[in-house]
């Protein structure tokens, strides 16, 4: 794995991972990556490009906006060994060392939604009961209600549910 500034790599896998309602416009992106608070991370093993994941870095949590893998890559384990570094703080050119770590994930109403927040579950997040509703990223989107996960799981009561949506609204979505 190394660290690219250059988010062009992911552009296709970015824009066909996530529906619109679920992902900025790429010209937002490429504004975010002069700020310090976010960091396009690609994914890579063995110099192949695998995946990526766009984090934002707040001072008591990681937020991961969002965490892709290539199509043919997937279920190849590169998901998991990407956040099982991310977790034990074994990439080295991140910009703070992480210890808690927060996620939104579709509601666990299809087999699908359900089977990546047991993804999540088996690497030790622990999905939030917490009503939440993802904002709008653009004006012309609508926002999509969401659940929110937490690592490590039993962190819940150090870092409160209000805490995470407040600061997830403030910086992440610029809602007042």
């Amino acid at each position: 794995m190394s660290c690219r500034k250059d988010f062009n790599i992911a552009e296709d896998l970015y824009l066909s991972s996530f529906p619109k309602e679920e992902r900025r416009c790429l010209e937002s992106i490429y504004k975010l990556l002069e700020e310090d608070i976010f960091e396009f991370v690609p994914i890579f093993f063995d110099e192949d490009f695998k995946g990526f994941a766009n984090l934002w870095f707040f001072k008591d949590f990681t937020y991961i906006e969002h965490l892709a893998i290539t199509p043919k890559e997937r279920n190849k384990g590169y998901g998991t060994e990407f956040l099982k570094k991310l977790i034990n703080n074994d990439i080295s050119f991140l910009k703070q060392r992480i210890e808690n770590i927060i996620l939104e994930v579709e509601l666990p109403k299809s087999p699908l939604a359900q089977k990546r927040i047991t993804f999540y579950e088996r690497l030790g997040f622990k999905l939030l009961d917490d009503y939440y509703f993802q904002p709008p990223y653009e004006k012309d989107s609508e926002g999509v209600e969401m659940k929110i996960m937490l690592f490590p799981a039993d962190k819940e009561n150090n870092i409160s549910f209000k805490h995470i949506q407040e600061t997830l609204y403030a910086k992440v979505y610029q809602i007042k």
